[in-house]
């Protein structure tokens, strides 16, 4: 805890990121949509959406496909990740909240990592094909 410079009290605290919030955190930071993990998996996106509001009615085997499709470990998944939360209070009253999460692991660099290459591949092979279309 302490003041900034804007007479604004700072505190600082971990919470932990639930099954649900991080499911949707790293389909959302690898750019896929509900829809899109839904048709790789089979199913309705209804039912992804049900999947990532309440994780925990979901089988194992599920759970299985989804950090395949989303390219990382399972154990990524079910880990519920320290996230940092500022919590900022100015002195005439307001407030405000930032979530940030920490830093990827390892794995989860190098998933994001390998599906950055992947991008850069199609990338690459779609800009070939329109060159030879033109």
């Amino acid at each position: 805890m302490w003041f900034n410079n804007f007479g604004l009290y700072i505190r600082a605290m971990k919470k932990f990121v639930s099954l649900s919030d991080n499911l949707r955190m790293l389909r959302e930071s690898i750019g896929y949509s509900q829809e899109y993990v839904a048709i790789q998996m089979e199913i309705t996106q209804q039912a992804y959406s049900n999947i990532e509001k309440k994780p925990e009615n979901c089988s194992l085997e599920k759970l299985k496909k989804i950090a395949s499709i989303l390219q990382v470990p399972l154990v990524t998944l079910l880990n519920e990740d320290d996230t940092l939360v500022f919590q900022s209070f100015h002195q005439s009253g307001g407030n405000a909240a930032t979530q940030m999460r920490i830093a990827p692991s390892e794995k989860e660099s190098a998933a994001y990592q390998r599906l950055i290459d992947e991008l850069k591949d199609q990338n690459t092979f779609l800009k070939k094909i329109i060159e030879t279309k033109f």
